[in-house]
């Protein structure tokens, strides 16, 4: 049966509901609305998609705010793009399982049985890491490979090529400790190029694209395009604007998809309903990529080809497994829940770093509660006396500028970050890390210096513009 759009729009809130012909799709809970309009008026988060599903309705999107703080940013709308990160790992593992499916791979499969020759010869350590192990973080792989050595920091997996990903493979030696879980990007980097190896396709979006993308009609994620023509959210880190991140041939397999609420509502649908798939053979393999690969007396987590479980969550009154995958790149996070036994999903885009998860959690669980929002913004006026330069050392200055009520403050050589006013006057503390600014003023009130507290030192810089 066919679906119909249906799009309204107001002030920075558009929602838009797809609509089967024979149901009608529920609106999210007026608490969830209402964090999430906060968090945009707070200057939390410059745009937020939230997607939420119930058993027999159709997915309800919402999206709020602007794809970025500036006062001509475009609305949010379900059709705007957002990176979604390790979300993209659940794309990968579905791959597996469509290749399983087909009797291409088995799990139980070997790096020593599937290493391409043309890629060099594997450390013998590796050898017997199995496609099980990949997929469920468990094959003792490192988070991140010893020859990861970014050119661009801000966009650390655009230059991480094949050679130093052969060559890793060549020289690593792997511990003999007992495996458990380790979550580790290096591993599905692994797994999504031998993947694209064996699928025989030119490359990892086009395997996505002809045998899963394409197929639930998600038309509009897709790995980073600038030609796609599709309006895409600013990347914004601790809520200043940053690039985006990029992805080599071997890395994209482990974040590097880009997708919108009306795809995200579509691939939560199929997670959750996958006999209302049109094709049968990618329909069994999301039922397979559900099913348990990794379980743990002594850890809280089974996982699934790439979902985790939380065993806490499993309880008297939602006894069903629930599947849960984060996703988080420089600028953008993302995280995507479901539970089949209750036919219930959710998921949540957003482009800064401002933790979402309570969202996701409370319409999980309506009894987990949403987080406090404090206004933590100052006046503009406030604000203005601290802007200018302050030399710390030479060729060291400290810019401050003031943003959507916010100071941001950089440091010669590093990213700008947020700093939080605290309740002693002209005290300001950072939240990504710990340090804090203590700005001192002359005797007519204005402000001449400040002093950097970090790591039990404290760094002077006087005002010099």
């Amino acid at each position: 049966m066919k679906n119909k759009s249906l799009s309204i729009c107001t002030g920075l809130a558009c929602l838009s509901l797809l609509l089967p012909l024979s149901a009608q799709a529920a609106g999210l809970p007026p608490d969830v609305i209402a964090s999430a309009e906060r968090r945009i008026e707070l200057g939390l988060n410059p745009g937020l998609v939230i997607i939420f599903k119930e058993k027999g309705q159709a997915p309800v999107i919402q999206s709020f705010g602007k794809t970025s703080f500036a006062q001509d940013a475009q609305l949010v709308t379900p059709e705007t793009r957002f990176e979604i990160g390790s979300v993209t790992k659940t794309f990968t593992a579905l791959q597996a399982a469509l290749q399983i499916e087909r009797g291409a791979l088995k799990t139980d499969a070997t790096l020593s049985q599937i290493w391409p020759q043309s890629w060099g010869k594997l450390n013998a350590s590796l050898n017997p890491i199995t496609l099980s192990e990949l997929l469920t973080h468990s094959s003792g792989l490192p988070r991140m490979p010893d020859n990861f050595e970014p050119a661009q920091p801000t966009d650390p997996y655009l230059d991480y090529s094949a050679q130093r990903l052969q060559s890793f493979a060549h020289t690593h030696v792997l511990s003999k400790a007992p495996k458990t879980y380790a979550y580790s990007n290096l591993g599905y980097g692994i797994l999504s190029s031998l993947l694209v190896h064996n699928s025989k396709q030119t490359n990892y979006a086009q395997m996505l694209k002809q045998d899963i993308l394409r197929p639930l009609g998600m038309n509009q994620t897709q790995v980073d395009d600038p030609a796609a023509g599709l309006p895409l959210a600013h990347a914004h880190y601790e809520g200043v604007a940053v690039p985006g991140w990029h992805f080599s041939e071997v890395t994209q397999g482990l974040g590097a998809l880009r997708s919108t609420g009306q795809d995200m509502a579509r691939y939560l649908s199929a997670q959750l309903e996958p006999q209302s798939i049109s094709d049968p053979e990618l329909s069994k393999a999301i039922l397979r990529s559900q099913q348990i690969l990794y379980q743990s007396s002594s850890h809280p987590l089974n996982l699934a080809y790439a979902w985790h479980l939380d065993k806490r969550l499993q309880t008297a009154e939602t006894p069903g497994p629930e599947y849960s995958h984060n996703g988080m790149t420089g600028g953008f996070l993302s995280h995507m829940s479901f539970a089949p036994d209750r036919g219930r999903g959710v998921v949540i885009l957003t482009n800064n770093t401002d933790a979402i998860q309570d969202l996701a959690q409370h319409l999980m669980h309506p009894e987990s509660p949403l987080k406090p929002l404090l206004d933590q913004r100052t006046a503009t006026e406030k604000l203005n006396v601290y802007l200018g330069q302050y030399l710390l050392a030479p060729g060291l200055i400290l810019k401050i500028r003031q943003e959507a009520g916010y100071l941001i403050v950089g440091l010669t050589g590093q990213a700008e970050l947020r700093v939080f006013p605290e309740a002693e006057a002209d005290h300001f503390v950072y939240r990504i890390v710990d340090a804090q600014l203590v700005f001192e003023r002359n005797p007519e009130g204005n402000i001449r210096g400040v002093t950097l507290n970090q790591n039990g030192k404290s760094l002077y810089a006087s005002k010099t513009k």
